[in-house]
């Protein structure tokens, strides 16, 4: 497309992801605070910080095994979608769910 424009693209993209990411700091704290109950800030915390690292891993996971089903070895594009199933999904489904239960019960 414009390989002279890709620097620039990714240093705008950087910039207004930093720019992002300071914004969302400053405005953390008081977000959190309209969940904490009884002065368990900290509680509350604690919980955003360990699902921002824990979703974002389950995602990739996710990502790769359907990336891999989708492109197994079958040679047509319909084996393809055939791969990618109602019954995959649906152990997908529980995949996350049971991670969710587990989440909720060290919460």
């Amino acid at each position: 497309m414009a390989p002279g424009a890709f620097l620039p693209l990714a240093c705008t993209a950087n910039l207004v992801k930093n720019l992002a990411a300071v914004s969302a700091s400053t405005t953390r704290a008081p977000i959190y605070k309209t969940f904490a109950r009884t002065n368990n800030l900290a509680d509350v915390s604690s919980k955003v910080c360990s699902s921002d690292v824990v979703v974002p891993s389950r995602a990739s996971l996710l990502e790769v095994l359907t990336y891999q089903r989708l492109t197994s070895s079958h040679s047509s594009q319909s084996a393809h979608l055939q791969t990618f199933s109602a019954d995959f999904a649906e152990q997908l489904f529980l995949w996350v769910e049971q991670g969710t239960n587990q989440a909720n019960k060290h919460g």
